[in-house]
């Protein structure tokens, strides 16, 4: 999913100001201004469309192209699709180990396996498994694995 501490950098203070300075216009941007308050530009009203436009995209169901279009355009829709199998695969493992009260080393041992390798299984971030690690670490929790393409 491309490296997203890239990502993070662009949004701290530091990254707009630079290390250590606390100061500039960014950072005034939350002080209240009371002096002429009341020549400021009012917001803009929410309800801004015509009431024939919005019955006219509701009727159509939605407006403009999903999040899946703009992720494939994009080239990012299988990675993206593999993280988020990965997260939801490593947080249901997570909860049987839980419901079960079985411990990382306990649940390796079941598998026959080592524990940096039940790591990487669980490891949200590291989307690479297989299906036999899989398929071991449920058959450890007393569950099966069903997959299905869609």
């Amino acid at each position: 999913m491309g490296n997203t501490n890239s990502i993070a950098v662009k949004h701290r203070a530091g990254a707009v100001h630079g290390p250590g300075k606390k100061s500039g216009a960014t950072s005034r941007v939350h002080q209240k201004i009371t002096k002429d308050a009341g020549n400021r530009p009012q917001a803009r009203k929410a309800t801004t469309r015509k009431p024939a436009v919005k019955a006219a995209a509701a009727a159509k169901g939605s407006v403009g192209s999903s999040f899946d279009d703009f992720l494939e355009e994009e080239g990012l829709l299988q990675e993206v699709v593999a993280a988020a199998t990965k997260r939801v695969v490593a947080w249901q493992l997570d909860q049987a180990m839980r419901e079960q009260k079985i411990s990382k080393t306990a649940l390796a041992q079941r598998m026959g396996t080592s524990r940096a390798a039940l790591d990487r299984l669980l490891d949200e971030a590291d989307i690479s498994m297989t299906l036999g690690s899989l398929a071991g670490a449920a058959a450890a929790l007393g569950k099966s694995v069903r997959v299905e393409l869609v």
